[in-house]
């Protein structure tokens, strides 16, 4: 049989969110996507795979497999999602074609591994090791929010928020993940709140590595200080709008950095947003340079005046470094 090519699929943002379609429609598609060959003059060709190896593939039945093709097929307002056509000839496969593919339509798409897809299983009793398509659907959610959070590792939800997305109850969320931790294709940290930060692991390896910390000890669990309690909160709120005249329109301007800040506080990564705040501040306050996520941003000339250098190192200090004197 034909194995599952390496990489990532990219999977339409309108097809992984739909209601219309459910996740073994939507695994369907990508598994018809990865198996369509490379064309000789260039694009992709029709798949020639049957159903009944695509059933076995995911542990279900025939007609099960028909319903969900029968959606990719059914007309939609920008198209159908999959195309058939029967070669002439006696006993030849009808061969399926993945439409609306991103590559070619530009479509914002999530890239979610093709090894993932070797893991899923639709019938009652799934083996170990195996997720549900409902599952695999989150994860392939969880992979695009990541992705969207510039490639970051790690991202902050709730149950409530992962049910959402499958358009189902927190409880439905709640039991798709504990499929996937099982399965150890998201690492979840419990918060408190109620807040869960989610891992995705890239490969199996690490896959099965994080499968085997989850049945030995169980789910991650971390305690977090009150967020309304730091100091950085205070700051944000007190810090003058705009900081200085001449940054409004400059990359190293102070208040790009502190809505860097924030955005760390939404993600709940309070060290982060704390150190960049100090950071801030100390590079003000000299007149020097300050080192943000590797890079090295320049305040040497913004303010004009030794006044417009005091006020701005004061409005950042005051909050941000308690203890340093004022210039």
């Amino acid at each position: 049989m034909t194995a599952t090519p390496r990489g990532h699929v990219q999977i339409p943002r309108s097809l992984l969110h739909s209601p219309t379609h459910s996740a073994l429609a939507v695994w369907t598609w990508a598994m018809y996507e990865t198996l369509m060959p490379h064309g000789i003059g260039g694009g992709r060709a029709s798949a020639a795979a049957r159903r009944r190896f695509l059933a076995e593939r995911v542990g279900a039945s025939t007609s099960t497999l028909d319903a969900a093709r029968r959606e990719l097929l059914a007309p939609a307002p920008d198209g159908p999602y999959l195309s058939r056509s029967t070669p002439r000839g006696a006993k030849r496969s009808v061969l399926h074609a993945a439409l609306r593919r991103p590559r070619e339509t530009g479509e914002r798409y999530a890239a979610v591994p093709a090894w993932t897809l070797d893991v899923v299983h639709a019938g009652r009793r799934r083996p170990p090791g195996t997720i549900s398509p409902e599952a695999w659907r989150l994860h392939a959610t969880v992979v695009d929010r990541a992705g969207r959070d510039g490639g970051r590792e790690t991202f902050e939800t709730t149950v409530a928020r992962l049910g959402a997305t499958l358009n189902a109850s927190p409880a439905t969320g709640r039991r798709r993940l504990a499929e996937l931790e099982a399965a150890g294709l998201i690492e979840a940290t419990e918060r408190r709140g109620g807040w869960l930060s989610l891992r995705v692991s890239p490969t199996p390896d690490r896959a099965s590595e994080a499968a085997q910390h989850f049945a030995r000890h169980g789910r991650r669990r971390t305690e977090l200080p009150p967020t309304a309690r730091t100091p950085v909160l205070a700051a944000l709120r007190h810090l003058p709008q705009p900081l200085a005249p001449r940054c409004t329109n400059s990359p190293a301007c102070p208040g790009t950095l502190v809505n860097i800040a924030r955005l760390l506080i939404r993600t709940r990564d309070v060290n982060g947003a704390h150190h960049l705040l100090n950071a801030l501040f100390h590079a003000l306050r000299a007149h020097g340079d300050a080192v943000i996520d590797g890079r090295s941003v320049s305040f040497r000339h913004l303010t004009n005046t030794e006044e417009d250098h005091r006020t701005l190192c004061q409005g950042c200090g005051r909050y941000c470094s308690p203890t340093a004197p004022a210039p």
